[in-house]
């Protein structure tokens, strides 16, 4: 292939994931779509992952691969970035897989309706297992404004804030990149690259296939490193809050939402966490007030985030039933 012709470039950071890999590279090479290229960007692996990405890159011609010294999910990304000659990128995390009909979708969507972002949903995989949602599963595409995509991405509406799932015209990572270092590093990114994309084409169509394995499902533990996100929550309800006043409920939520699924959520299985939890929920009581108070949140969040306020211990009884 050509490289001065390649049309979008995969990304895919790979680090000690050699269990999964196989079946993620093969899903990229089955596509329907002909003009891209594979960037295996190994960081560091030491499980025999790193042999894995010479032996793809060996059998086809399309796979390029580059090994360097861990840094890090978002240094890999960078990292590859900078590697790519696509007009277009797309990022896949290794230990996940995409559709036959992926890239040809994200690509045909992005440049029919001359867009810089274009997304589409995903299945969540539990131990090999599908998890099936109540979310419709569409063709139909919409192309939305900046502003009224990132209302969906802060509602978690169908639209993720993870950088996959999605494809990306490769000027918008001019001015912003992957931040090193840090954790969540898809909050400090996707929301910026889409304000600076000023359409967004969105279909439900299901297309990616995120895994979730055993052992995230299970982990109960927090680190002091968790409660970064925090940072960047803060950094969402402070820039768009500010910028755009019909943002600011949608970034409040967000924070809410986040601090719900990422924090609380493991929180309430440690010991101790409960006082924590309501450390936590005091110090933001206008946040709290807001997302319980206004209906941007559906009434089943409104009413978990009741629960919270009047009883953690009672919220982590609940909890226990539905995991």
């Amino acid at each position: 292939m050509k490289e001065k012709n390649v049309e979008v470039s995969v990304i895919i950071p790979v680090y000690n994931v050699r269990k999964y890999l196989r079946r993620c590279i093969e899903s990229v090479l089955d596509q329907n779509f002909d003009n891209y290229e594979i960037i295996l960007v190994d960081d560091g692996s030491t499980d025999g992952s790193e042999e894995l990405c010479d032996l793809y890159k060996s059998k086809h011609d399309r796979v390029r691969v580059y090994h360097k010294e861990n840094g890090g999910l978002s240094d890999a990304r960078n990292y590859g970035i900078d590697k790519s000659k696509g007009r277009y990128l797309a990022f896949i995390d290794s230990d996940d897989y995409i559709a036959y009909d992926y890239l040809s979708t994200l690509y045909t969507m992005i440049v029919k309706n001359k867009v810089k972002i274009s997304c589409v949903s995903s299945h969540k995989v539990k131990t090999d297992k599908l998890v099936f949602s109540k979310e419709d599963d569409t063709d139909e595409v919409d192309v939305l404004s900046n502003i009224n995509t990132l209302k969906r991405v802060f509602k978690r509406d169908d639209v993720s804030v993870s950088a996959w799932g999605k494809m990306y015209d490769r000027e918008l990572f001019n001015e912003i990149r992957y931040p090193k270092g840090k954790l969540y590093e898809d909050l400090y990114t996707t929301p910026y690259l889409i304000e600076k994309s000023e359409k967004v084409a969105l279909s439900r169509s299901k297309k990616y296939y995120y895994y979730v394995r055993k052992d995230s499902i299970t982990k109960r533990t927090i680190s002091n490193k968790d409660y970064s996100i925090f940072e960047a929550l803060q950094n969402l309800v402070d820039y768009f809050g500010n910028k755009y006043q019909e943002l600011y409920e949608p970034a409040i939520a967000c924070y809410i939402l986040y601090t719900i699924n990422n924090i609380i959520n493991r929180l309430v299985f440690v010991d101790n966490g409960l006082p924590t939890i309501k450390k936590i929920m005091k110090k933001k009581k206008k946040y709290w007030f807001i997302a319980l108070t206004r209906r941007y949140l559906p009434i089943r969040l409104r009413i978990q985030i009741l629960v919270l306020k009047l009883s953690p211990q009672l919220y982590r009884n609940i909890l226990k039933v539905v995991i």
